[in-house]
C-alpha cells in the first residue's frame, strides 16, 4: 500500500464558475459536505450524493495518474492496472479493457495480454472473474474498493499462481483521507503479514 498525499499546489479542479482549486482543497470541501449530510439526516441513504461525489473524486485524481505513470516504467512482468475510471484509464496511454471500447477490440486486447503480446493492460472493473490470466504476478490498484468483497475479488485474481509463487499488488491510497478508512475496512480480512504500508517518499522511483 503506497500512501500518497493529495496535491496541495496544482490548482486544476473545477470549483464554482470562475476558479480552480487543488486536490486538497477540493477534498476538504467534499468531505465537509459529506459530514454535514450525515449529521443532518436521520434517515441515511446507503449511497448519498455526497458520498458518490467523494468516490468520483478519488477515482479521477491527477496525483494517482502521475504515480501510476512512474510505476508503469518499472514493471517487472505481466501487469494488470485497475484504473479508477474510464477517463483516468485513457490518460495512461496503455492497451485498455473497459465498457466504452467495442467488445471485439477489448476482447482482442485481453487475448493479447493473456498471450503475453501486451505486457500491461489497463482495466476498469471490466474483466470477467472467470477470465484465466496465466503468470499474472503484478498489479496496480489506483482506486481501492470500499467493500471487503470487492477488494478480495480483485486481489484474488493475482492468487492463481503455481505453488511457491507470489504476486505483488500495489494499492494507491490518499493518506489521511476517508479513502484510507475505506481501504482499511476492505483489507480487514486479509493476511496482515502480507501487507506492507509505505510512504511515497520512501520509494526512490516515485520521488
Amino acid at each position: 500500500i503506497i500512501r500518497h498525499p493529495l496535491d496541495s499546489k496544482d490548482e486544476y479542479l473545477d470549483y464554482g464558475k470562475f476558479s480552480k482549486q487543488t486536490e486538497k482543497k477540493k477534498y476538504d470541501w467534499l468531505y465537509l459536505q459529506y459530514l454535514r449530510r450525515n449529521h443532518s439526516f436521520k434517515k441515511k441513504s446507503k449511497f448519498p450524493f455526497e458520498l458518490m461525489n467523494l468516490m468520483h473524486f478519488f477515482k479521477n485524481l491527477k496525483s494517482k495518474k502521475e504515480i501510476a505513470l512512474k510505476l508503469i516504467k518499472h514493471v517487472k512482468g505481466k501487469t494488470l492496472i485497475y484504473a479508477g475510471s474510464i477517463a483516468q484509464s485513457t490518460e495512461l496511454n496503455l492497451p485498455l479493457y473497459h465498457s466504452d471500447i467495442p467488445k471485439k477490440e477489448r476482447e482482442e486486447n485481453l487475448t493479447k495480454f493473456i498471450k503475453g503480446e501486451f505486457k500491461i493492460l489497463c482495466n476498469v472493473n471490466g474483466i470477467r472473474e472467470s477470465a484465466n490470466i496465466p503468470e499474472l504476478k503484478y498489479g496496480v490498484i489506483m482506486a481501492p474498493y470500499a467493500s471487503t468483497a470487492g477488494f478480495e475479488q480483485t486481489v484474488g485474481r493475482f492468487s492463481r499462481l503455481q505453488v511457491g509463487e507470489e504476486a505483488e499488488v500495489v494499492v494507491l491510497v490518499a493518506k489521511d483521507t476517508i479513502e484510507e478508512v475505506w481501504l482499511n475496512n476492505a483489507i480487514k480480512k486479509l493476511n496482515i503479514n502480507k501487507i506492507k504500508r509505505v510512504e511515497i517518499e520512501e520509494i526512490d522511483i516515485l520521488r
